[in-house]
């Protein structure tokens, strides 16, 4: 009696280690999906103080495109401000 109880516990403690094992094998840490379609390094973004003002502006940079758009805060969101041709500025 007193073996057959050492061997059932034995073999319980063996699938619970079993599904341990099985359940850390197959987790995989959730991946971040904030540009699909998108590729690494499209975008470039920075923050500046803007000349004369007491605020910084917010500057994204299209990499593919070479346009600078700029965002400042307004009164309840960020505002559009403008955009520049980063390929017209710099031509020689």
């Amino acid at each position: 009696m007193c073996m057959k109880r050492f061997v059932i516990t034995a073999l319980v403690g063996l699938n619970l280690f079993l599904l341990a094992v099985l359940l850390i094998g197959s987790y995989t840490l959730p991946a971040a999906q904030a540009q699909s379609g998108g590729r690494a390094g499209d975008f470039l973004t920075v923050t500046a103080l803007a000349a004369g003002q007491a605020y910084d502006v917010l500057y994204v940079v299209d990499v593919p495109n070479r346009k600078m758009y700029a965002f400042a805060p307004g009164t309840k969101s960020i505002d559009f401000v403008g955009y520049a041709h980063l390929k017209k500025d710099f031509k020689r």
